[in-house]
């Protein structure tokens, strides 16, 4: 995987790789078989309703996750919100402190 100054340079940018700090490894997040599939399908819907052509383009594909992630069997998250877990018919009340509103 490309770091940020060697995508760069492959987009045409110029980079400054003395504002970066050591690059590190980091160790893998975990995730749950059931969050991606639900995380997946949430995106589905959101193009359906966006740009009908683009989900159509991927409704039958699998989804496909960032080395990042660690995945292996389990539910969907409970901080999810989907209607299968604890936060049913909530939604999360605003930003988070110092985020942007999308």
């Amino acid at each position: 995987m490309a770091n940020v100054q060697e995508e760069a340079a492959a987009r045409g940018y110029v980079f400054d790789r003395s504002k970066l700090g050591v690059i590190e490894r980091v160790p893998g997040i975990a995730a749950t078989e059931g969050q991606l599939a639900y995380e997946w399908q949430h995106l589905l819907r959101k193009l359906a309703a966006r740009n009908p052509p683009l989900a159509e383009r991927w409704r039958d594909e699998p989804p496909a996750c960032h080395p990042l992630f660690v995945v292996g069997p389990g539910p969907i998250a409970p901080w999810s919100g989907d209607d299968r877990g604890p936060l049913l018919g909530t939604r999360w009340p605003g930003p988070i402190q110092g985020q942007p509103k999308d």
